[in-house]
C-alpha cells in the first residue's frame, strides 16, 4: 500500500521564515502574545524540555499576565492524567495555547489550532510539515512561523527559504516486524477504531505476534 498524498483536513496554510534580531525565545513570546490578542488558537514548539517551561512562564507574566490561564505547557515528564487534562482543556477552547517539546508532533488531535510557532528549526523538512500540520485542521486558513536561531542549518533556511520547499522530506525507515514498535502502533489503531483480523496491514508475521499477545493480556 502506497500513501502519496495526505488525507488530512487543511485550509490555506502560510509558512514564514523569521530570523529575528532580539533571541528567538523573546520573537516567540511577542508572536504569542499578538496571537492571544487576535484570539487566534497557537501552539508553540521548544527543543528542550527547559525552554518549554519557560517560554510558557515568561508569556505569562507581567505584560502578559493577562494571558497566564490561557497559556499551558507540555511536556513527555507530565504524568499521562495530566497531559489529557491540557489536551482537554485545548479541545474545549478553555486553553488557547500551548508550549510543547516534539511531545504534541504526532497522533493528537487538539482542536482548530490557527497558528504554530517553532522555536527554532526541528532540524527535518518531516518535523517542521508534521508539526506544521497541527493547525488548520478545521480548514480555516493557519500560518507556520519558523523562527530561526543561530545553527548553521536555521540560518541556512532563513536566507534561503525557497530550497525548504524545494526539498522531500526525509525518508522514513521501518521494519514491520518490529514486535515491540508493531504492538504500540496496533494499541494507538484500536483506540481510533474496531481492527479486523483480516485487514492487510495486519498479516505480517510481526504483528501476528503481536495482536495474538495484546489479545492474551486483554
Amino acid at each position: 500500500l502506497v500513501i502519496s498524498t495526505s488525507g488530512a483536513p487543511q485550509g490555506p496554510r502560510h509558512f514564514l521564515f523569521l530570523n529575528p534580531l532580539s533571541s528567538p525565545s523573546t520573537a516567540a513570546i511577542g508572536l504569542l502574545r499578538s496571537a492571544l490578542e487576535k484570539n487566534l488558537r497557537t501552539i508553540v514548539y521548544c527543543r528542550s524540555r527547559k525552554m518549554t517551561e519557560l517560554i510558557s512562564m515568561w508569556a505569562g507574566s507581567a505584560d502578559g499576565a493577562k494571558y497566564r490561564k490561557r497559556i499551558s505547557a507540555y511536556r513527555a515528564g507530565f504524568l499521562p492524567e495530566e497531559r489529557r487534562e491540557i489536551e482537554a482543556k485545548m479541545n474545549s477552547g478553555e486553553l488557547a495555547c500551548v508550549v510543547s517539546t516534539s511531545a504534541l508532533e504526532l497522533g493528537i488531535d487538539i482542536g482548530g489550532l490557527d497558528i504554530c510557532i517553532l522555536v527554532g528549526y526541528p532540524g527535518t523538512i518531516m518535523q517542521t510539515l508534521q508539526r506544521g500540520g497541527r493547525v488548520g485542521r478545521a480548514g480555516q486558513e493557519s500560518c507556520v512561523i519558523i523562527i530561526t536561531g543561530e545553527d548553521a542549518l536555521d540560518q541556512y533556511f532563513a536566507h534561503n527559504p525557497d530550497d525548504f520547499f524545494k526539498r522531500p522530506p526525509e525518508k522514513a525507515v521501518l521494519n514491520p516486524d518490529n514486535e515491540i514498535i508493531a504492538a504500540r502502533h496496533i494499541e494507538c489503531a484500536a483506540t481510533e477504531m474496531p481492527i479486523l483480523r483480516e485487514e492487510p496491514w495486519i498479516q505480517t508475521p510481526g504483528t501476528i505476534r503481536a495482536v495474538e499477545t495484546l489479545r492474551t493480556i486483554g
